[in-house]
């Protein structure tokens, strides 16, 4: 079980057996201090890889065709019937993660990037029912300031190449694949 906030459980498990007895030792628990769970603000989802059968899930590790189908996710994410600082949650810990791979690998441009991040900051906008005009610093500012904190992702896919490349090129492993890669031979001390 992960607790992020005080009224937020997020449970974890390999089977929907194992997700049910942890789901009754949680509310045995929560009775026990006169606490209860709103079924209406409850949801779960299906972490597996696969297309859920009888569940609503979010695949992490879906297969991009296009890019367009990053926009699409966030549409979904937030047309969701989640509350709007669920929306925002949800986007920021799952669907940028989910990214993280492409953007190492440097598989879109930053341009394309760039596209998404507009996109996403429109559609973030709508659905906090701010005027398209309002400050975008408000949108990518930090928590702590009372900002969404959204990542830019034209800034975090140049900072994910660059610690790719870093690791790869700083790397103790001087195999040929290595060799390859940077067309340079490192001598082996």
């Amino acid at each position: 079980m992960i607790q992020k906030y005080t009224e937020t459980f997020f449970l974890l498990g390999d089977s929907s057996d194992e997700l049910q007895d942890m789901l009754d030792v949680v509310l045995q628990e929560m009775t026990n201090i006169g606490l209860n769970l709103n079924p209406s603000k409850s949801f779960s989802s299906h972490f597996s890889g696969s297309t859920p059968v009888d569940s609503v899930g979010f695949d992490p590790v879906p297969d991009y065709a296009t890019f367009n189908n990053f926009g699409l996710c966030a549409k979904k994410l937030l047309g969701s019937l989640l509350s709007l600082w669920r929306k925002i949650g949800v986007l920021k810990s799952f669907l940028f993660p989910a990214l993280q791979f492409v953007m190492r690998t440097g598989q879109f441009k930053k341009e394309d990037w760039s596209l998404l991040d507009d996109a996403i900051r429109h559609a973030v906008k709508e659905v906090l029912f701010l005027p398209e005009h309002a400050a975008n610093e408000y949108v990518y500012g930090h928590t702590k300031s009372g900002c969404v904190g959204l990542p830019i992702s034209a800034e975090e896919s140049d900072l994910n190449r660059v610690d790719s490349a870093f690791k790869l090129l700083t790397s103790l492993d001087h195999r040929p694949c290595l060799e390859e890669f940077t067309g340079f031979c490192f001598p082996t001390n």
